[in-house]
């Protein structure tokens, strides 16, 4: 429709799930879609329309867009694949349920404020939409008696928006149908006036990049991402940035609500064989029949578009496509997007096989099948953590891994701080990426501490200098005699003798270097230590 008007709404699927008898509830979301539709059908009434042909043909259509959002998080809580056959008569239920409640509640405000203005019983049910649509013959015959008795007050009912910026509203990585495309992430948003002037109270010093000032502090300083100059502060446990286009922003996790009910509620155990099944597949771990049967499904009862993306390999060929296209055409659906991996390079980055054993050989990415070791006993505060040390050669001059071994624990707070500037290290490394992620997939289970653990490994496996590494690590606020403060103590011991750090001495000014583990100054002699 030339002047058609989106009246969009969309239904959180993953508040539906009863966390205490896992099931999907179903009188719930049936009390919820007639509140919907009247909520969406009001909202044409008091709409002032910027053109009088909107206006037209809004109110004499009366057209609405019911959707779902939060799909794959819900796949996540129910425990089931995306695209898998129990998936898909999780979702085929939903959508035969959504379908006919949404038209009983438009069937219901005909009865009670009148019918569409152009609606006719007879060529509305001889439509190809309405003799197509997989509702039971007993359903369909009564939602067409009431039709025929009341008539219907909206002439379409449902669509699939893509929900975006209202997913993340919600806390959701699956917009609309999508799977989830990551569990958590960080996000940069806008630092509001007020905490700014909080800021500002607490005498942070910076420039205002929207009045053009642009200027190092105190407090922020200059750092490159890629070719463009930020300025960067952590303060309290916060990572500001200013930038001279958004001016500043502030870090933000973002965790998937449906992986974090997961995490909350399912027993470490089950997790990682439901890890191990692939239910927790992101969008691109899934593989083009998945995507499309999902699709498949709901678009037999859309009536309108479903906003989908299909996520496909570089290596598709022209041929690929088309056999791909005509496969989703046999299948009824209407339009789709496909994303091809490695396009669109400044959003997502993702290294060829060629590129990944490339890199294997220029760092050593591999873990030797054989290694050297060596066993280090940390005593702290009463504890004991047994640390092992890996090393590829017999001189074992610098390590490649780092194992652990405890029944203590430590503060999240110091952990965290510390696992997230360790992940910072290794962000610099862009092709590091997809090494990240598929070491933080295999150990979301553990504590922080075997992550940390981990992710030293990849870092020291990846020629990151221990000093880089120590140094990210001593500006984190580390008690002292803590797991984190020893054990990074004990990987300084290994950085050669006379290496020199970005330490300056702050009683005679000179450079200071690294000496038996310990920062010293090699003119007066003062030691950090």
């Amino acid at each position: 429709m030339a002047t058609g008007v989106c009246d969009l709404g969309s239904i959180n699927l993953p508040a539906y799930w009863d966390s205490k008898s896992s099931i999907f509830d179903f009188a719930k979301l049936a009390r919820d879609i007639p509140i919907m539709v009247r909520f969406l059908d009001n909202i044409l009434d008091i709409t002032t329309y910027p053109l009088k042909e909107l206006e037209t043909a809004s109110l004499a259509f009366r057209r609405i867009g019911l959707g779902v959002m939060g799909l794959g998080s819900l796949g996540f809580m129910a425990g089931l694949r995306y695209g898998s056959p129990k998936f898909l008569e999780l979702l085929e239920e939903i959508y035969e349920w959504i379908t006919y409640h949404s038209y009983a509640a438009s069937v219901l405000l005909a009865k009670e404020k009148g019918q569409f203005e152009h609606f006719d019983y007879d060529e509305y049910i001889n439509t190809d939409y309405w003799k197509a649509l997989p509702l039971p013959a007993a359903t369909k015959a009564a939602l067409e008696g009431g039709m025929k008795k009341h008539g219907l007050r909206n002439s379409h009912l449902t669509t699939l928006a893509p929900t975006g910026n209202t997913g993340i509203l919600a806390r959701l990585m699956s917009g609309g149908g999508e799977p989830v495309f990551c569990k958590e992430y960080t996000r940069w948003v806008t630092v509001t006036d007020g905490d700014i002037a909080g800021l500002l109270y607490d005498d942070l010093k910076f420039p205002d990049a929207k009045k053009g000032e642009w200027f190092e502090t105190d407090d922020f300083k200059l750092e490159l991402r890629g070719d463009e100059e930020v300025l960067t502060c952590r303060y309290g446990s916060v990572n500001y940035e200013i930038d001279k286009n958004r001016g500043m922003t502030k870090a933000e996790s973002i965790r998937d609500y449906g992986w974090e009910w997961v995490l909350d509620n399912v027993e470490i155990g089950r997790m990682m064989e439901l890890n191990d099944e692939g239910v927790y597949a992101g969008a691109e771990d899934l593989s083009i029949d998945e995507h499309l049967s999902v699709m498949e499904v709901i678009y037999k009862y859309l009536h309108l578009g479903m906003s989908k993306t299909v996520n496909i390999p570089a290596s598709f060929t022209f041929d690929d496509f088309s056999d791909f296209y005509m496969k989703a055409y046999d299948k009824g659906i209407k339009g789709l997007t496909t994303y091809r991996a490695g396009t669109m390079t400044t959003v997502m980055e993702t290294l060829s096989k060629k590129e990944h054993e490339e890199l294997e050989i220029l760092y050593n990415v591999k873990f030797p099948e054989t290694f050297h070791a060596r066993g280090h006993l940390i005593k702290s505060e009463n504890k004991k953590w047994y640390v092992i040390l890996a090393f590829p050669t017999s001189n074992k001059e610098k390590p490649i891994a780092v194992f652990t071994h405890t029944n203590s624990t430590e503060k999240t707070v110091v952990t965290k701080e510390t696992l997230d500037l360790l992940r910072k290290v290794a962000h610099k490394r862009k092709f590091l990426k997809p090494y990240i992620k598929e070491l933080e997939t295999k150990s979301y289970h553990q504590s922080n501490i075997e992550r940390i653990c981990r992710m030293l490994g990849l870092l020291l496996r990846h020629n990151v200098s221990i000093t880089e590494i120590t140094d990210a690590v001593d500006t984190a606020e580390v008690p002292l005699g803590s797991f984190i403060f020893i054990l990074n103590k004990l990987l300084k011991s290994y950085i050669p003798n006379g290496t020199q750090t970005n330490k300056i001495c702050e009683s005679c000014g000179s450079q200071m270097i690294m000496q038996e583990g310990c920062t010293m100054c090699p003119q007066c002699g003062l030691s950090l230590c």
